[in-house]
């Protein structure tokens, strides 16, 4: 089948055949496809609805997400990290201990890096984008604390060719490098002082080989790798409904706590999340023990939440060198800062968690 880069490419016939498994006799008698208003930083996506001759289970509405038409976003980052081929695997396999959209058709063609996936629409939920409410970060850090348990120093996590090691020089090699590429970029956009940040990011990029062994000597489990609240959807209020996660483009096998970094400290201003994170780091703590996780302490935690800091800098980095406009646009629509949730949390956190600190720990496995 054609994979469409356009909303007009999902046609009556194509969804026909996309969706013939699951039909049981019923045929589709009209479909509206339109671009999403809100479209993904690295994907774009396709609101389509469908009418249906006859009552079935099928959904009536589909979220398609397509290859991005945006030029510098597939060449600086879908193609470097092979994001396509990562999420168009995920959903191929029965992936336990979490929630995400059920795929109903998916295809992605490697040499074109045309993509589509055919997922449920799942828009009557909660989407907080960069507001969540301290409530949802509690309930992402729960439901994130029990699929890290599920998974954790599984060994048939390495016998996935689509699951990367946070440590391979290939991938993290390659966000290192990307990242110390757009100091400059990110100098630019910035208006505080970026000093701090852009030491540990030229540090990373001078010990990248120690740094990546360090990784690879960490306990690991099914990292989400963009764990932050514009990814989650979170059931009404009184509904049996409560959490769904998206955008599976970046998993690894890497440590737990990058996911964990990521949700606390891009979810929070500063100062309340000084003052949420001792709790929330150990609610995490007490859930993983609690799901059979034994032997990793908060002192190892804490170790690991300060590369989990410095890796979300990272991606933030080499997110510069893509479209920004529509990050900027979304971010400050909701009356938030968006140099703040671009760089400045990140670069306090790091600050308050000695980032610095990792330079010596580099040097030491060198």
């Amino acid at each position: 089948m054609h994979i469409p880069t356009v909303s007009a490419e999902f046609t009556k016939t194509w969804m026909e055949q996309a969706l013939q498994s699951h039909l049981n006799g019923a045929e589709i008698t009209r479909i509206i496809a339109a671009p999403f208003d809100n479209p993904g930083q690295t994907a774009d996506i396709v609101t389509i609805q469908v009418e249906y001759s006859r009552d079935t289970r099928l959904p009536t509405k589909f979220i398609a997400k397509i290859a991005a038409q945006d030029e510098s976003t597939m060449e600086n980052v879908v193609k470097p990290l092979d994001l396509y081929f990562k999420e168009y695997s995920f959903y191929h396999e029965a992936i336990e201990g979490i929630k995400y959209p059920n795929c109903y058709y998916s295809d992605f063609d490697p040499d074109t890096q045309h993509l589509v996936l055919l997922l449920e629409d799942i828009s009557h939920l909660d989407s907080p984008s960069w507001r969540p409410s301290l409530q949802q970060v509690d309930t992402a850090i729960e439901k994130l604390a029990v699929f890290h348990a599920r998974w954790w120093n599984d060994e048939s996590l390495k016998t996935k060719p689509w699951l990367t090691a946070q440590s391979d020089p290939a991938l993290m090699g390659m966000y290192i490098d990307l990242a110390y590429q757009a100091i400059p970029i990110v100098d630019d956009l910035m208006d505080e002082d970026c000093g701090y940040t852009h030491k540990l990011i030229r540090a990373f990029f001078e010990n990248k080989a120690a740094a990546l062994n360090y990784i690879e000597s960490r306990p690991y489990t099914f990292v989400h790798g963009d764990y932050h609240p514009k990814q989650m959807f979170f059931g009404k209020p009184g509904s049996m409904e409560d959490f769904v996660m998206i955008d599976w483009q970046l998993p690894l096998r890497g440590p737990g706590a990058n996911d964990l970094a990521r949700i606390i400290v891009l979810a929070m201003d500063t100062e309340t999340r000084r003052n949420q994170e001792p709790r929330l780091m150990q609610k995490y703590m007490n859930l993983l023990h609690e799901n059979g996780v034994n032997g990793y302490t908060m002192n190892d935690l804490l170790e690991d939440y300060r590369t989990g800091i410095l890796t979300s800098t990272a991606i933030h980095y080499f997110a510069a060198a893509t479209d920004v406009q529509r990050f900027i646009n979304e971010v400050s629509a909701l009356g938030l800062d968006w140099q703040d949730l671009a760089n400045y949390r990140l670069r306090r956190a790091l600050q308050d968690h000695d980032g610095h600190e990792l330079i010596k720990i580099w040097e030491a496995w060198t």
